[in-house]
């Protein structure tokens, strides 16, 4: 009987043979990618940076952006391994944006860990006694935390004055003067609602045992002290000054409010900025102006809501921070005079 051969088709065989070489090589190629991309992981900044860096993402930018921010500040290199690695270390999307701070000698594997972690720079601003909206603006642009015309517009907006509990046109007297802390990109609203919070916190603490009291007209009084008074001790006697002069019926003649409502700043007023008709011209109507001149402070407010017991009815300047505070016409005139001659000495 014949010998039976079997016949085996080798391509199979060869075809097998170049999934299993393509799958070493793929393999191979992939594990030479990882290696290289860890390699990138653990290498320091390409260039040298100064200590410490600072770099501000903005929201939204995604990773093309954070990777852009970071190499414009010299911590990375401007190609796409940054977004391949944040991949692998499952974060991509996990990346916050945010102000940073850097030494400078993160590698791109600790630089991803921090925006990850999301640990922001805060930035302190002290918005002192007695500034206005403007000056608020202005502190708030340096810091770059907010564009003034922005922060102008906002606080002036009836529904957000209404929003936070104000009066009249705008959040002056609102903003209470004090020390915040705030990260670059807080909105405009968070930045308001601190300050409109500390405020409320104040009131409540010097209300608490004083009964009711008008909130808008205390502050557009306060106000008043807050520029008028440059000496912490003379406030009370300044409220009590403007108080009695509501009590009887005279204006109240304060030359703070003309300065604000014609926006001419501390330069020395003139008969006609006296005489000059405007809502807060104290010179020409009757009672409190509108609203607040400026963001007074807890003694400011407090001198209003405890004045002084003797009541004067005028002061000027003692040309040293200091006043002199007179009952009646004929003192004050003598006290202005020899301030006037005081200031001829100088």
């Amino acid at each position: 009987m014949p010998e039976t051969h079997t016949v085996t088709d080798d391509k199979g065989g060869r075809f097998a043979a170049l999934l299993f070489a393509a799958a070493w090589t793929a393999a191979g190629l992939a594990t030479l990618a990882m290696l290289l991309l860890w390699g990138y992981a653990f290498t320091p900044p390409p260039a040298v940076v100064n200590s410490p860096v600072q770099v501000y993402i903005p929201a939204g930018v995604g990773l093309v952006g954070i990777r852009k921010a970071l190499a414009e500040s010299g911590m990375i290199a401007d190609d796409r391994r940054f977004e391949a690695l944040a991949a692998v270390m499952g974060v991509a999307g996990r990346l916050r944006s945010g102000e940073y701070q850097f030494q400078g000698t993160e590698t791109p594997y600790q630089l991803i860990r921090e925006l990850e972690k999301g640990r922001l720079v805060l930035r302190t601003v002290t918005i002192p006694e007695g500034a206005d909206l403007e000056a608020v603006a202005a502190i708030l642009a340096e810091e770059r935390l907010a564009d003034p015309e922005a922060f102008l517009r906002y606080v002036r907006d009836p529904k957000v004055v209404q929003a936070f509990g104000g009066r009249g046109e705008s959040l002056e007297g609102y903003l209470f003067p004090e020390t915040y802390r705030f990260v670059r990109g807080s909105s405009l609203r968070e930045i308001v609602a601190a300050m409109v919070k500390m405020s409320d916190r104040v009131w409540e603490e010097l209300t608490a045992s004083a009964g009711h009291a008008d909130r808008h007209r205390v502050l557009t009084l306060a106000a008043i002290v807050e520029k008028e008074s440059g000496l912490a001790a003379e406030r009370p006697l300044i409220a009590r000054v403007f108080l009695e002069r509501l009590r009887l019926g005279m204006k109240l003649q304060a030359d703070p409010t003309v300065a604000y409502g014609l926006k001419i700043g501390k330069r020395p007023l003139t008969r006609t900025d006296l005489a000059t008709a405007h809502p807060y011209n104290t010179y020409q109507i009757d009672g409190l102006p509108p609203g607040p001149i400026c963001n007074p402070g807890r003694d400011a407010i407090a001198a209003v809501l405890q004045p002084a017991d003797e009541a004067f009815l005028y002061f000027v300047s003692n040309n040293d921070g200091s006043h002199r505070f007179s009952k009646n016409l004929a003192d004050h005139n003598r006290a202005v005079q020899q301030y006037r001659n005081g200031r001829r000495k100088e």
